[in-house]
């Protein structure tokens, strides 16, 4: 773990080692040292540890999505096998309808 540095001593890093590295070196030295505790640089570790977190969630999340689509589709399809089931009742009701006033209508001119 790195120590953060104060401004101070960075700034006494700086004016010794930019003479003889060059401003954009010493910069880029002072740069891997957080100026403030909270500047903590991430390991891979880290890193890994978020990822497979964020994984699980998105797992659970899809799984979750998905069981909703499941009962939303299954509720669809009772819906529709049903309004289907009336449908087809009002048809054979009206085709047997149909056919009586057809019968009827023979028997009378026939």
């Amino acid at each position: 773990r790195l120590v953060a540095l104060s401004q101070r001593h960075r700034s006494e890093i700086y004016n010794v080692w930019a003479p003889q590295l060059g401003e954009e070196v010493a910069e880029a030295l002072i740069s891997h040292f957080p100026s403030r505790d909270l500047d903590e640089p991430v390991t891979k570790e880290f890193v890994e540890v978020k990822v497979s977190e964020l994984r699980s969630e998105l797992h659970q999340g899809f799984g979750e999505i998905r069981d909703e689509m499941h009962k939303g589709f299954t509720e669809l399809r009772r819906d529709f096998d049903s309004r289907m089931q009336q449908m087809t009742l009002w048809l054979a009701g009206m085709v047997v309808a149909l056919a009586g006033v057809g019968v009827s209508i023979a028997l009378a001119f026939g």
